[in-house]
């Protein structure tokens, strides 16, 4: 319910872009929110749930893009958590709603590449766009998740430390991210 509120009292009726983004999501190379939302209506993450009968989609609220402009039937945006079709889903779940009463909207859903889905091999993370610092990274820390061909680093990715994250693992996690910011700001700069 909270993140509604912002929407209601000021995105709704915004005649522009509006961005909601993860505290803990890292934007690490240049990149254009316009480039990117050219041709749609939404940009986001997708998250998948099972369900009796197959799988339900709904756009996950930590990096979304929405042209309110051209986004249909805005006000019916609940990014709110619950039971889905017998299915557990977490904040964002209710955009399954959405998404399936506005079939012909301009959709583009992310697949975010996790610690469980990365390529093995270097030159598959070049064909998808990465840059040379980002597969280092991978390749060294292999902690993160990856949006948008490696432009936006989810850190934590499990909020209050649910996954149950050592001290020791923060701390190596801690010490790969500062080093690739400082490289990306002297290879982009």
């Amino acid at each position: 319910m909270a993140l509604n509120i912002p929407l209601t009292c000021l995105g709704f009726d915004h005649d522009d872009v509006v961005v909601m983004v993860d505290s803990d999501m890292f934007l690490v190379r240049p990149f254009s929110i316009v480039d990117c939302l050219k041709g749609y209506d939404l940009v986001g993450v997708r998250q998948t749930r099972e369900v009796a009968d197959g799988v339900i989609t709904y756009v996950a609220p930590g990096l979304i893009f929405m042209d309110m402009r051209t986004l249909p039937n805005k006000r019916m945006i609940n990014f709110e958590a619950g039971w889905i079709k017998g299915a557990s889903a977490d904040v964002g779940g209710h955009m399954y709603y959405y998404l399936k009463n506005n079939p012909d909207m301009r959709l583009r859903l992310i697949n975010p590449i996790t610690m469980s889905t990365l390529p093995d091999n270097a030159s598959e993370l070049a064909v998808l766009g990465y840059d040379s610092n980002t597969i280092d990274l991978i390749f060294d820390a292999r902690c993160f998740e990856y949006y948008l061909s490696g432009t936006f680093i989810h850190y934590y990715a499990g909020g209050s430390n649910w996954p149950g994250y050592t001290v020791e693992f923060l701390e190596k996690r801690n010490k790969h991210l500062f080093q690739f910011i400082d490289k990306q700001f002297s290879f982009y700069a």
